[in-house]
């Protein structure tokens, strides 16, 4: 199985549809890690980290950069 690193940008997707993005990258994408840049908003970023919690995902958040959430490989 290849892992790959990718980028998901949500500048511009719709609050509602964010779990559909998230859900499309990581499950139909077979993406195990990757970066998700959700920009400045606190509410889509509040939205991508309660998706990640909810399904196990490990993540973190530069610190010189809050704009983006690091996903790690949680299956390792």
């Amino acid at each position: 199985m290849k892992r790959r690193n990718n980028q998901l940008d949500l500048h511009g997707v719709q609050h509602s549809e964010v779990e559909i993005y998230l859900e499309n990258f990581f499950f139909l994408g077979n993406n195990y890690q990757g970066t998700i840049i959700t920009g400045n908003s606190k509410e889509m970023k509040s939205l991508v980290l309660d998706w990640l919690e909810k399904h196990d995902f490990y993540y973190y958040v530069p610190a010189d950069n809050t704009g983006r959430v690091e996903v790690q490989d949680n299956f390792l």
